[in-house]
């Protein structure tokens, strides 16, 4: 008489699956409907502005789409115990691969966190920018603990070179009004009031893409509150804009967020404003200089840097924004070369 087992293979993705019996009969592999499982992936929408916890149904769906709503989020995993919980069947090496598809616009980034229990490989990368569509595993490796992997990030590794000559200075602010030609700057030193602001077009100071700061002039310290709203197009071409806080009165504030064109800045919540030069605002460019990419692209590295021709060490990298504040300041007769990797 032959000695029939009968019982589930499972599979475990994270996906939904229609599992099979498969017997084994005197050493014989058979089915009664297939040998894999019917898979199926869900998507998973969110235009919304909090960090968010995900939940099993999110992972286990296969494809979370998400948008920052203008600002960059955290999204933090199931908790190892969560993941436990989820499969009735498992062991050390069960696994779940999940997609999380940033669907906001630049600078918006989705960071995955682990949840108590999970952890992230060493190494691998958990930013998500706007975009990009990343695959994600979890592997279990003891009881309710886990381990985030990144398996694909949907665009190449790319070595790219860029040169720029005769880069402006940046405007050579200080904690008194700065003298500075309006070719070099955006918006000029004018009265502060709040609402739009005329801006330069095409200014100087903008030759490459490249940061902004803010300058606020308050000559009988008044300003405990105001804001600062920078928004034009980065160097991938996407719309961009940059909040700042000037609740510190008068102070120079410095941008992240690269612009290649400034089109529009706008003042705001502004309180106790004398006139009469009393308090002034300035907007010009900084010295970060933005390294092009293309849109949902990642600055990986900057591996060497030149001016006029000499290497030199290699400055202030900001992966975020795609951006390089060299060690040699601009001073408009520097020609700058950056050999950098993106992916």
């Amino acid at each position: 008489m032959a000695n029939t087992i009968t019982q589930p293979i499972l599979l475990d993705y994270g996906i939904d699956s229609d599992y099979t019996d498969v017997a084994i009969t005197d050493g014989k592999l058979s089915s009664n409907g297939g040998m894999f499982p019917k898979v199926t992936i869900s998507t998973i929408s969110y235009s919304t502005s909090p960090d968010r916890t995900l939940t099993t149904t999110h992972v286990l769906g296969g494809h979370i789409a998400y948008d920052g709503v203008g600002n960059s989020r955290v999204l933090v995993t199931p908790t190892g115990a969560l993941l436990d919980a989820a499969f009735q069947f498992k062991y050390a090496g069960t696994v779940v691969d999940f997609i999380i598809e940033n669907t906001g616009s630049s600078p918006e980034i989705l960071t995955l966190s682990g949840g108590a229990g999970v952890t992230v490989n060493s190494g691998d990368p958990v930013v998500v920018h706007a975009g990009q569509r990343v695959t994600f595993r979890m592997r279990r490796t003891g009881v309710a603990t886990w381990v985030i992997y990144n398996l694909r990030t949907d665009v190449p590794r790319v070595a790219a070179h860029v040169n720029y000559d005769n880069v402006i200075a940046a405007e050579d602010v200080s904690d008194t009004e700065a003298t500075v030609a309006a070719a070099a700057t955006i918006v000029v030193d004018i009265d502060l009031v709040n609402g739009a602001q005329s801006v330069v077009s095409n200014p100087a100071g903008m030759d490459v893409p490249r940061n902004v700061a803010v300058t606020i002039i308050d000559a009988t310290p008044t300003i405990t509150a105001g804001t600062v709203t920078v928004t034009g197009i980065d160097q991938h071409g996407d719309v961009v804009s940059e909040v700042f806080d000037c609740a510190a009165g008068e102070d120079v504030y410095s941008g992240d967020v690269i612009f290649a064109v400034v089109t529009a800045v706008v003042t705001a919540d502004f309180t106790v404003l004398g006139g009469a030069s009393d308090e002034q605002v300035s907007v010009a460019s900084g010295g970060k200089l933005g390294l092009p990419m293309g849109a949902g692209r990642t600055l990986i590295d900057v591996y060497k840097s030149a001016v006029n021709g000499v290497d030199e060490a290699v400055g202030t990298v900001d992966t975020t924004y795609g951006s390089i504040e060299p060690t040699s300041a601009p001073d408009n007769s520097k020609d700058f070369d950056f050999w950098y990797r993106y992916g």
